[in-house]
């Protein structure tokens, strides 16, 4: 260490202004934030009204131009939606509510093949797809089969809607049965006027 004495060093010593507000500026200020604040929230309030109003009018896919289309009922909507994410999710334990036993896949790969039948095989390609599948259009329904597809028995309705597998857009219908159950699910490359046009 050093032995050589420190030296003081003198350092000027200043005193703090004091800080003065007014406070008629800073209760001016208080009231017109607060105001700010409220009229942001009512804006936000009023958006956020406004798309759930806009969600809930979903028309009919503009893809089937056939007049057999009508707009699906909110539980139609829910069970295609369910039904993705069953795929999408790899929720095995889930298919057994939304499909029939003897339900059928058919790929847009091979349209006049069928490329899974049956509740088993539909649990596998369930537990093993490393795909997203994702609605990206209104659904339609139809009570008479639509160009292209098999009779209708009585009491069942198809399910049209696009939708995304990964990034590829698709069109696809659902047989749904009168219980709410699928026992065909149709997948096809999009075409121009719709694969049910």
């Amino acid at each position: 260490m050093d032995s050589k004495p420190k030296t003081d060093v003198g350092i000027p010593h200043g005193e703090m202004p004091a800080i003065r507000l007014d406070e008629s500026k800073v209760r001016r200020t208080n009231r017109w934030l607060v105001g700010v604040v409220v009229v942001l929230a009512i804006a936000v309030v009023g958006l956020g009204a406004a798309l759930v109003v806009q969600a809930g009018s979903e028309e009919p896919a503009p893809s089937p131009t056939n007049s057999i289309w009508s707009a699906s009922s909110a539980a139609d909507v829910a069970l295609v939606d369910e039904v993705l994410a069953i795929w999408t999710d790899n929720d095995v334990d889930a298919v057994d509510t939304v499909f029939a036993e003897d339900a059928r896949v058919i790929s847009a790969d091979a349209p006049e093949a069928e490329s899974v039948r049956g509740i088993k095989e539909i649990r596998m390609g369930v537990r093993f797809t490393v795909n997203t599948y994702e609605r990206i259009g209104p659904v339609s329904t139809a009570t008479e089969p639509p160009g292209g597809l098999t009779s209708l028995p009585e009491g069942n309705r198809f399910l049209f809607f696009p939708m995304l597998i990964h990034d590829d857009v698709f069109e696809s219908a659902f047989e749904v049965n009168g219980d709410g159950i699928v026992e065909t699910i149709w997948v096809f490359m999009p075409t121009e006027t719709g694969a049910f046009a």
